[in-house]
């Protein structure tokens, strides 16, 4: 999910040609977070070990992804880009593979 969503947010700019660098200074930044929680949600041994260390590094990944993802929305509807279309789509698309391999 996490190559489709960067892809799919380049492609968007570049398709309205308001690639800027600030547009694609924010999406690195995305891609390195998300690239993060993935590290710390994979990290199993210090879930156990240090919950509380686990979970302030989480949250902390987290409220950038946030921030990001913010400044990304506002970005796009300076230059009429439905960001927010966009991580919808894609968080709808994790929620329905979960769902997918969730016990019954």
């Amino acid at each position: 999910m996490k190559a489709a969503l960067i892809q799919e947010l380049k492609d968007a700019f570049n398709a309205s040609g308001q690639m800027d660098p600030k547009a694609t200074e924010l999406i690195n930044n995305l891609e390195a977070v998300v690239n993060s929680i993935l590290f710390f949600k994979k990290d199993k041994e210090m879930k156990i070990k240090y919950p509380d260390i686990y979970k302030m590094q989480v949250e902390g990944e987290e409220k950038k992804f946030d921030a990001i993802k913010n400044s990304l929305i506002e970005l796009g509807s300076r230059n009429n880009i439905d960001i927010e279309a966009i991580f919808d789509k894609q968080r709808d698309a994790a929620q329905e593979l979960e769902d997918f391999f969730k016990d019954e």
